[in-house]
């Protein structure tokens, strides 16, 4: 485990990656951190900065953080090597920047770095530091074994983390290469952490961090062998387990709750970094291209390259929608950078529709979680109508066509094989067995006749009359016991708003309006209540739930039938 967390530590960046570990580890060390990382802002060389016991002795600790070894050039090599940045500290942070409450206390400067010392810098080092030590300044090393000792006496100590669990992180990381075989390993040591809402406030902030941490030791790894796959899928579910570990503290001002709060948001930008890495390295560069990303699957057979180009778009969905919600976290330019990487994943999932036709109609009616994600992408950050219009007119066109002649058409079924072989005859029993029912088709009819498509939304109602009387036209809401079940899927929940009308878009609409009015348990939810919206849409993405119209009904409605761009979540909802 050790070696592990050695080479993770080695292998991390400088800025955002160690300078995001560390406060976390030296909170669970038991210190106090008054100053973390931030862009834009003078450092004078600290990275983080905290006050606690040293030897039975409260003082200061300021870290100043290096990646990797610590080579001649990083110590100076330039003014962001280390000895400038000591230098720094001793000449400006410590007069100027310790807060008053801590200035008669002594300071310890501790030099932090994944690796370790390089014998060709260890004499130059050694003498700077014996030089500099007076009684009220000392000095200390934090290389990657001691930080992967303090991981292990901390957050990851052997106490909190037993054999069976090690075994289950150890088996997720050295499994990369085989996603699901990872990801349930993953899960795994999530459940067996099973941390409940019941528990001491303080054993939620730890098993919150030993989560963190783990995925970012996935993380890197993963991101050395170049496969992202499996801590994206892990990342989502670290998400969920997250927030069931944060809802116990909500609406309380406690240590607890701000730890925990402090920790769910950097799980989500973890999150954000993976699937930026992910999405930007292997799909938006071909995103333009026609069929690329139809051949980059590497699959001869048309229903593996259907199902990876719809979990694509929503996973890019996802991601446009997170940077839409950040874009509620800071200033005036932080909201207008973040919108603008929302509508420019917008414009690549419209660019990966255009170019590869595997994404003008589904193989499972499931599916249509991805197609209603990219809608709610399009209501949250606005961008080309035409493009929603080609691709909602292109998949009734086809969805038509496919069970009339009973063809390629969407089924019931999610499992495997079942898509494989479909469609495997075209007798009567065959095809009501396999649409029984659908969510995909009221969707479908209700956001074209929503956006004035009078003649694609009548002919799927044109359609349900005369092929598909047997089927039951559904949509999906939450209930009152979904926030209890919803993120980590724990058991059945949600109420179904079936035998709807498609044959009329428009009263269709009003029947949806009306019964997400009556109820409203979609924004009753806690993640919609503290405006984390995008979490219930990350529920909904990993355990395939169709999304609740709450998030898309409103623009629909004949005063946003125009042109809908507004409307997810509700105004008054967030």
């Amino acid at each position: 485990m050790k070696l592990i967390i050695r080479e993770y530590l080695a292998s991390l960046r400088e800025r955002e990656e160690l300078d995001a570990i560390l406060p976390v580890l030296v909170s669970e060390l038991g210190y106090t951190v008054f100053s973390s990382p931030q862009r834009g802002t003078r450092q004078h060389g600290v990275d983080v900065a905290a006050v606690g016991d040293h030897n039975g002795e409260r003082k200061v600790f300021l870290f100043t953080i290096k990646k990797g070894d610590l080579t001649r050039q990083d110590w100076n090599g330039d003014v962001q090597a280390v000895r400038p940045s000591l230098e720094e500290i001793e000449d400006v942070y410590i007069p100027t920047k310790i807060p008053p409450g801590y200035k008669d206390l002594k300071v310890v400067i501790v030099i932090c770095f994944g690796g370790e010392v390089r014998e060709a810098v260890r004499a130059e080092l050694t003498g700077y530091t014996t030089r500099k030590t007076t009684d009220t300044l000392s000095f200390e090393e934090w290389n990657g074994d001691v930080l992967a000792s303090h991981l292990l006496a901390g957050v990851l100590r052997e106490e909190v983390l037993p054999k069976a669990w090690r075994s289950s992180f150890q088996k997720a990381v050295a499994l990369l290469d085989e996603p699901d075989a990872s990801y349930r390993h993953f899960a795994t040591l999530l459940r067996q952490m099973d941390i409940s809402a019941s528990a001491p406030a303080k054993d939620r902030v730890r098993a919150a961090r030993q989560i963190y941490l783990s995925l970012w030791i996935m993380y890197v790894w993963a991101r050395d062998v170049g496969n992202l796959e499996a801590p994206y899928r892990a990342s989502e579910l670290a998400v969920l387990h997250a927030w069931e570990l944060v809802k116990p503290e909500i609406g309380a001002s406690t240590e607890a709750g701000e730890a925990l709060a402090t920790v769910l948001v950097q799980l989500i930008n973890v999150h954000q970094s993976i699937a930026s890495g992910l999405i930007d390295e292997k799909i938006t560069p071909l995103a333009s291209s026609r069929h690329a990303l139809s051949v980059a699957v590497g699959s001869r057979n048309p229903v593996d390259v259907n199902l990876k180009l719809f979990e694509a778009l929503g996973r890019l969905a996802m991601l446009g929608m997170w940077h839409a919600w950040s874009a509620g976290i800071g200033d005036e330019a932080h909201k207008e950078k973040s919108m603008k990487a929302a509508q420019e994943r917008f414009d690549k999932g419209v660019a990966m529709i255009r170019s590869n036709p595997h994404l003008l109609l589904p193989v499972c009616d499931s599916q249509a979680t991805d197609v209603a994600l990219f809608l709610v992408l399009w209501l949250t950050a606005g961008g080309d109508r035409a493009g929603v219009v080609y691709w909602l007119t292109s998949m009734a066109q086809r969805l038509n066509f496919g069970v009339r002649t009973r063809s390629a058409y969407p089924i019931t079924s999610n499992d495997y094989r079942d898509l494989l072989l479909h469609p495997k005859d075209k007798s009567d029993e065959y095809f009501k067995q396999n649409t029984a029912g659908s969510t995909l088709i009221p969707l479908l009819t209700a956001w074209l006749s929503g956006m004035a498509e009078a003649e694609a939304s009548d002919a799927l109602g044109k359609l349900a009359r005369e092929k598909l009387e047997h089927c039951t036209m559904q949509l999906w809401l939450p209930d009152e016991s979904s926030d209890q079940h919803l993120y980590l899927n724990t058991s059945t929940h949600g109420r179904g708003l079936t035998d709807l009308d498609v044959a009329d878009g428009s009263g269709l609409i009003s029947t949806i309006a009306a019964a997400v009015d009556e109820k409203r348990d979609c924004t009753a939810l806690s993640a919609f209540q503290t405006g984390n919206w995008p979490i219930i849409l990350l529920a909904c993405r990993h355990w395939r739930l169709p999304v609740p119209p709450d998030f898309w009904i409103s623009a629909l409605s004949p005063d946003a039938a125009d042109n809908p761009t507004d409307g997810a979540p509700d105004e008054d909802a967030s």
